[in-house]
């Protein structure tokens, strides 16, 4: 929640030096930091208190910090630079602007057959670090927790002329799940199976796992039906039902 703020402390005559940084990878900045100012990393003491929210966006070095750490170096004097929050909205990477399509097939009992998906990820003008592991995670993680051995997944990342994109949330696996379970909402419909007993029959087993998708993921645990059948018991989830089911007739 707290902007990105950075400061810089050089002592030329110990030739060492302390970053303070608001950031979620200290480890990262330090690394990228050193190379930027060709300065020995053993005599960079990286400094990374609380940060109040980050959720992805404080992944990345920003053009903002280097140059503050650069003007250090320069006037031989601490400098620090706290980023306003009009300046965040404009400069910091957003999040999500991915467009996603995808199809379904089915059998006649319900079984999935071939998923295709094509995933769009707007880049912005430049690429921050991570900038496009959104891409690469929204590809991946088809087909999700379900049995189907046969995929065609498309995603490409395009740069555009809008603030640069970042990692945030999760970063891709939201976007993939929510193409996902849309495509099985919309092929219960389609074949008017229940929305819950289509994924019942379609989510592997506990005895199935551990599992490598067809995209390359290892899914090692988990009681995916245990966990569904725990939400359709739950009283929230019939009260909603019931509600939709209100509002449907009415």
């Amino acid at each position: 929640m707290e902007p990105s703020g950075i400061l810089f402390q050089y002592n030329p005559k110990a030739g060492k030096a302390k970053i303070w940084q608001s950031t979620q990878t200290p480890h990262r900045s330090h690394s990228v930091l050193s190379d930027i100012l060709g300065f020995d990393p053993t005599r960079l003491r990286f400094i990374a208190p609380d940060v109040g929210g980050a959720f992805g966006m404080k992944g990345s070095l920003y053009p903002g910090e280097a140059l503050a750490v650069w003007a250090a170096f320069q006037l031989g004097k601490p400098v620090r630079w706290i980023a306003t929050r009009a300046e965040e909205l404009l400069s910091a990477t957003l999040g999500r602007g991915t467009v996603s399509h995808g199809w379904l097939a089915l059998t006649q009992e319900g079984t999935f057959t071939p998923l295709s998906a094509d995933v769009q990820v707007t880049l912005g003008h430049w690429v921050p670090n991570s900038g496009s592991i959104t891409a690469w995670n929204a590809g991946r993680i088809f087909p999700s927790g379900y049995r189907i051995e046969t995929v065609d997944i498309k995603t490409q990342a395009v740069l555009t002329d809008a603030p640069p994109r970042g990692i945030y949330r999760g970063a891709g696996r939201p976007e993939a799940n929510a193409l996902m379970e849309r495509l099985v909402d919309a092929a219960a419909q389609a074949s008017g199976i229940d929305q819950l007993d289509l994924r019942r029959r379609n989510l592997l087993s506990e005895r199935q796992l551990p599992h490598r998708t067809v995209t390359g993921n290892t899914l090692d645990s988990g009681d995916y039906v245990g966990a569904l059948d725990r939400i359709a018991e739950s009283e929230v989830y019939q009260k909603a039902r019931a509600w939709r089911e209100a509002k449907r007739r009415a």
